[in-house]
């Protein structure tokens, strides 16, 4: 075989095996992409749709096969009863969140500028309210950080 006909075969060879790995790494990224968007379907499929939060069926009821009647009957009793469990959660939501941002607060007190600087970053990154930011970092900002951090 000549210099050019072996130029070819390798070159015909190459071509092959990257079409083959190619496909195959089209194939893995499909499946993956695919299987993400199944898992996060399935996932969705369980929160409450917005607007009709009151309605929600929890996932363990919903799991033991209901009949449409009681699908409506279980959608009435839980339209009846998340408005109260709202009313009786709502201040100690609140409650929980004012004590994780004083906890956050004196966190950053012994974080080094860099790290509070990074923490900062995520924080914006994922679109946190501006008052949460604030209170996070009010000791740091306000030269206010206990002197010892036990």
């Amino acid at each position: 075989m000549s210099a050019t006909g072996s130029d070819r075969l390798r070159a015909l060879s190459l071509l092959l095996v990257a079409f083959i790995v190619g496909g195959a790494a089209g194939v893995a990224g499909d499946r993956a992409w695919v299987d993400a968007r199944a898992r996060a379907a399935e996932q969705s499929r369980h929160l409450p749709i917005p607007g009709h939060e009151a309605e929600f069926i929890p996932q363990p009821i919903e799991a033991l096969g209901l009949s449409s009647e009681q699908e409506k009957q279980v959608r009435a009793i839980s339209a009846r009863w998340r408005p109260k469990a709202a009313q009786v959660v709502a201040p100690l939501r609140i409650a929980v969140a004012d004590l994780e941002n004083d906890m956050f607060a004196e966190m950053m007190c012994v974080m080094t500028p860099a790290q509070r600087a990074k923490y900062l970053d995520e924080l914006r990154g994922f679109h946190a309210d501006s008052t949460v930011i604030a209170k996070r970092f009010h000791l740091v900002d306000g030269k206010q950080c206990p002197e010892t951090t036990p």
